[in-house]
């Protein structure tokens, strides 16, 4: 998902995922990001609301601890 519409589809999965009755946790189907930039990204990658956030180096991995993103959401694998 491009990083300007991640919190589109996550209000959307919210919705869907509670039949109609919005809410703001409690969602059911996963998401994730997967950041391909390797020394820095835009701020709007990183979202606190995603499942987990995969990263492809420190640089970026502080970025995401910087926007919020949670440690145990964070997965550093290098470039897929």
């Amino acid at each position: 998902v491009h990083p300007l519409t991640q919190d589109i589809p996550l209000k959307i999965l919210n919705y869907v995922d509670s039949s109609g009755k919005s809410r703001k946790s409690g969602r059911t189907t996963p998401f994730a990001t997967v950041v391909t930039d390797l020394g820095g990204a835009h701020p709007t990658w990183f979202n606190p609301g995603v499942d987990k956030c995969f990263v492809p180096s420190d640089a970026l991995y502080k970025c995401a601890r910087d926007r919020k993103v949670k440690p145990e959401q964070i997965v550093q694998l290098g470039l897929p």
